[in-house]
This record gives C-alpha cells, sequence and structure tokens, in this order.
C-alpha cells in the first residue's frame, strides 16, 4: 500500500506539472497576443500624431507665408517633403529616398520618396494593419495644394486656378485591425 501511494504521489506530480506546462503556454500565448495588439495601438495613435504634427506645422507654415505677402508661393511646396519645414524633425524619419523601397526601410519610420513625392510611414506589425499595397505594410500620403479649379480641368493652372491652402492627403485606402 505505501509504494501504490508513492507511485500515485509522483504521477500525480508529473501530472500537475504538465497542467502547469499547458496553463503557462497558454498564458503566454495570450499575452504575446494582447502586446502585439497594444503595439499595434500605439502604432495607430503615433501615425495619427504625426500626421497632425505635419498638418499644425503646415498651418504654421502657410500663416508665416502670408504675414511675409508670400502666399502665392504655395503652390511651389506641392509634393515637397514636409518634414523639411519642421524645425526638429522626428527621431524615426529616416530621410528622403528616392522611390517607395519599404523592405529597405526599418518598420516604425517615416520617409519621403523624392520621386513620386510621398511621405512614407512603415508599419510596425503588419498583423494588425491592412492595405491594398503589395508588400510590407505602410502608408502614404502627399503634401498637396488646396486649390480652386476655375477652368475645371483637374489639374492647377497659374493665372487661372487659384491657390489657398497646402494639406496632407491620405493616398491608399488601409485600416489597423482588432484581430
Amino acid at each position: 500500500m505505501a509504494v501504490e501511494t508513492a507511485i500515485l504521489r509522483r504521477n500525480l506530480g508529473r501530472f500537475e506539472t504538465a497542467m502547469v506546462v499547458i496553463v503557462m503556454g497558454i498564458l503566454t500565448a495570450v499575452f504575446h497576443q494582447r502586446v502585439q495588439r497594444l503595439e499595434a495601438e500605439m502604432d495607430h495613435a503615433a501615425v495619427d500624431l504625426m500626421i497632425n504634427q505635419l498638418r499644425t506645422q503646415l498651418l504654421i507654415f502657410q500663416a508665416e507665408l502670408a504675414i511675409a505677402g508670400k502666399g502665392a508661393r504655395l503652390v511651389d511646396y506641392d509634393g515637397r517633403n514636409p518634414f523639411a519645414l519642421m524645425s526638429a524633425v522626428p527621431t524615426n524619419y529616416a530621410g528622403e529616398i528616392d522611390g517607395d523601397r519599404p523592405e529597405q526601410m526599418a518598420p516604425g519610420h517615416w520617409y519621403f520618396d523624392r520621386r513620386d513625392g510621398w511621405i512614407i510611414y512603415r508599419v510596425m506589425n503588419d498583423a494588425y494593419f491592412r492595405s491594398d499595397l503589395p508588400g510590407p505594410g505602410r502608408l502614404r500620403y502627399r503634401l498637396s495644394l488646396d486649390y480652386e479649379d476655375v477652368n475645371s480641368n483637374g489639374r492647377y493652372d497659374a493665372g487661372v486656378d487659384r491657390a489657398w491652402a497646402l494639406s496632407v492627403q491620405k493616398l491608399d485606402h488601409y485600416e489597423w485591425t482588432g484581430k
């Protein structure tokens, strides 16, 4: 009887150990998923914050042009790099490149494509992000001239159309998912 009890205790110990390992594995998987979701939410918030900072900087820049009597120069900034207008660029701004090469850019970084005039952000976590763009997850924006298209030809014509502002425009559909 004493031998049977010792065997039963030893087997029960192994069973308990196996259960602890299984429960810890499940808790680790759930924790990892929650951390990834929080990273995606932080990434989304950081993108929104940067776009708002760029828009605010544009308002200040446009006010400075207007005060200096150079409001007509807005046209010169269509498709330009808005980070160049900032007094201090963010630490996750990687600079200017020629062409959209997201696989060469570190996740969580902004860069400016000189060739196409795009502001691009490489998403940190693709698991909670969807876009129509092929390749790594990224967002594309453009500094665009807002104007009244007087002659309705779909493009700005100096001397005919009236430019009134610069804005940061989203170029592609994307969404942050909650999976």
